[in-house]
């Protein structure tokens, strides 16, 4: 994990603008994974994109399904007579995949546009599902999660942490139970590239090795005295990744087509006077203001001071309520904010999540 200054929203949404959804739907084998060129897809996943999350390990580039060889003439021992392995000239790659590279990196890619679907749509325990291993498979739904995942894909670690949270946990949970209970217990005022670093800093590998060492009833040795202080600089916020700046609009027009079929056309306005959507009835102005961030509260922080603008320009003797629009279900820390801010200002306030798809 970094732990220099990192604008972690800025590496998404670099990844992001290089790798969106269509550039997936036309990338090649070659755009996917090549030797000496730092421009793949799996480059970009598994060096370009380190800072929010090292996958480097000891299984090397089989890890994304299928792979080139530097050296062509030589196939790893470890795969060569491996009959979960199949190799060309150039290739080597899970035989689940097909019976040559073709047709191996055609479902790779399937398997791949499934990952972004279930991560952009929020349903991460399809991806359970997905043989692809998991260190790259999580690695990239994060990257296309809108931050609904912290970026930590070591299995130990992450049971470790969903152990600090819920006693119950059991080791053989699977990676969407560990994420949904860790992103679960985020703290309403962390960003989660903050979270994320906070829990690395105290669960990371060296930890658990610790840990364990100190629960063997063995002889006392020499107690580790070295602190890790995390240094990163986390508040530094980058513009929103590319792939969701389309899902404002998404959840807006949903908004607007729900308001006017319950309460007709001529009390819904539109983006007038910088209002997301303002609702006009006879006693009553409701003021919507739609945010696309990943968490209930950010939702809510963002928009608050804006809207209470334009309450404060608004003329009207006539009742005024607030209402923020998300795209989450708020968890029970967020409610409780949500009660806070209802409890603690005068004019009506509400928070309202509607679940689109991107």
């Amino acid at each position: 994990m970094e732990t220099k200054s990192i604008d972690y929203n800025s590496v998404l949404n670099i990844f992001l603008e290089r790798w969106s959804i269509e550039k997936i739907e036309s990338m090649t084998l070659n755009q996917y994974v090549d030797i000496r060129n730092k421009d793949t897809f799996c480059q970009w996943v598994e060096n370009r994109t380190k800072a929010v999350g090292n996958i480097n390990s000891a299984q090397g580039s089989i890890k994304f399904g299928i792979y080139k060889r530097y050296n062509p003439k030589i196939i790893p021992n470890k795969y060569k007579n491996n009959p979960r392995y199949k190799h060309d000239s150039k290739y080597s790659w899970f035989s689940k995949y097909g019976e040559n590279c073709e047709k191996a990196f055609d479902n790779v890619k399937k398997d791949l546009k499934k990952i972004i679907e279930f991560s952009l749509s929020g349903k991460f325990e399809l991806i359970d599902e997905i043989t692809l291993p998991n260190l790259f498979k999580w690695k990239v739904a994060y990257l296309y999660s809108n931050n609904r995942l912290v970026f930590i894909f070591k299995r130990d670690v992450l049971i470790e942490i969903a152990k600090h949270f819920d006693s119950t946990v059991d080791s053989e949970a699977e990676y969407s139970k560990l994420y949904s209970i860790i992103v679960e217990n985020k703290p309403i005022h962390k960003t989660i590239a903050e979270y994320t670093n906070e829990l690395w800093d105290k669960f990371k590998p060296a930890k658990i090795e610790s840990k364990k060492a100190n629960n063997k009833p063995k002889r006392r040795e020499r107690k580790e005295t070295s602190k890790t202080k995390n240094t990163s600089d986390s508040n530094r916020k980058g513009s929103e990744p590319s792939i969701v700046t389309h899902k404002h609009d998404k959840i807006q027009e949903a908004l607007r087509k729900k308001l006017i079929d319950k309460f007709g056309i001529t009390a819904v306005n539109m983006e007038k006077n910088f209002i997301d959507i303002k609702l006009e009835l006879p006693n009553e102005i409701v003021f919507y203001e739609v945010k696309s961030s990943s968490y209930a509260s950010e939702c809510i922080k963002e928009a608050l001071g804006q809207v209470l603008l334009y309450l404060h320009d608004y003329k009207s003797n006539k009742i005024k309520k607030i209402v923020v629009v998300g795209n989450y279900r708020p968890n029970e820390d967020e409610i409780k904010y949500i009660n806070f801010i209802k409890e603690n200002i005068q004019i009506p306030f509400d928070y309202e999540f509607m679940n689109i798809p991107v």
